[in-house]
């Protein structure tokens, strides 16, 4: 779950906005109304990072869920007497 949580954050960095000039900052423009942001990129960008931390969470959660119940027979049937 880390993992997934680790690699998704930094696909987010990469993918996201790096200059003001970026089309995809016109998104986030409601989110500077009313505070004193000096770096508006580098907000955007934690942002990217904070929101695929927790995607990629769940997606790691989901993936250990299922690799849990695929394993759970195989365990069952070895610990039999």
């Amino acid at each position: 779950m880390v993992v997934t949580a680790i690699l998704s954050a930094l696909a987010a960095y990469a993918w996201s906005p790096t200059r003001q000039e970026d089309p995809v900052m016109e998104n986030w423009e409601s989110m500077f109304v009313g505070r004193d942001i000096i770096d508006t990129v580098a907000f955007a960008q934690v942002g990217y990072i904070h929101n695929a931390s927790y995607l990629g969470g769940l997606v790691g959660c989901v993936l250990a869920l299922v690799w849990m119940r695929w394993r759970r027979p195989c365990l069952s049937r070895n610990t039999r007497p």
